[in-house]
């Protein structure tokens, strides 16, 4: 788990990030695949994920899946609550697997039979959906290991939100190192655990008497002032 929370900040695009959780997340369950998606379900059917990865496989899979499939899955109703608890396919298709379009057509394209699913709201109302998938001869999925995926939620949305908001800041201004920086962006949840920091900040942070420690002392304590206090100031 430890190495989970470590490799889910690697890179700084969605898919960097979420190959290295790929293989941290293979290590803590065994599987043939796994697949990361974000979905904006207020958007019609017809458009696909906004950001998409699928170990060995494809990413048209997950466009096939975002743009038909969905309305077909058994397991749908937990992209709508995006809660963080896990689902199981095999729970929802005890005697039904195969006869709807979801695991008739595509999981039989695929290879596969069993999917332990995750999906949570990301700031905004974005959806990011998390799948670990495996063939039939592997076999359905443990309590314990739903329980795993279950804790390795809170990696996985810090994972997509540090992508999100590292290509927003990038749409915005240079990231190139600049040793003159007089801007930067730096992001801590209310934990905290560090979601961004870009290069900018980096030299700001050098410069200054802060560090990053302190920071998330700050964070944490902002968790935990009154409605309305503010403990963390900005400059421009």
């Amino acid at each position: 788990m430890l190495g989970l929370l470590s490799d889910s900040q690697q890179g700084r695009t969605f898919c960097e990030r979420f190959a290295a959780s790929a293989a941290a997340l293979a290590r803590l369950i065994p599987s043939r695949s796994n697949s990361a998606m974000i979905l904006d379900l207020a958007q019609s059917p017809a458009r696909g994920p906004v950001h998409s990865y699928f170990h060995n496989y494809d990413l048209s899979f997950l466009e096939q899946y975002a743009t038909h499939y969905r309305l077909h899955d058994p397991m749908a109703d937990g992209l709508l609550r995006a809660d963080g608890l896990p689902l199981s396919l095999e729970e929802r298709t005890a005697s039904s697997f195969g006869k709807d379009a979801f695991t008739g057509e595509l999981l039989p394209r695929l290879g596969l039979r069993h999917i332990l699913g995750l999906a949570i709201r990301l700031p905004g109302g974005p959806v990011l959906a998390v799948a670990i998938q495996r063939d039939a001869s592997s076999g359905g999925f443990s309590s314990r290991e739903r329980e795993l995926i279950r804790l390795a939620g809170p990696a996985l949305r810090d994972a997509a939100v540090g992508s999100l908001l590292s290509e927003q800041i990038s749409a915005l201004r240079s990231d190139e190192p600049r040793v003159g920086a007089r801007a930067g962006a730096l992001l801590l949840d209310t934990s905290g655990r560090l979601l961004h920091l870009d290069c900018g900040a980096e030299a700001l942070l050098r410069r200054s008497s802060l560090r990053l420690e302190q920071l998330a002392q700050l964070a944490e304590l902002q968790a935990l002032a009154p409605a309305g206090a503010c403990l963390l100031a900005s400059s421009g």
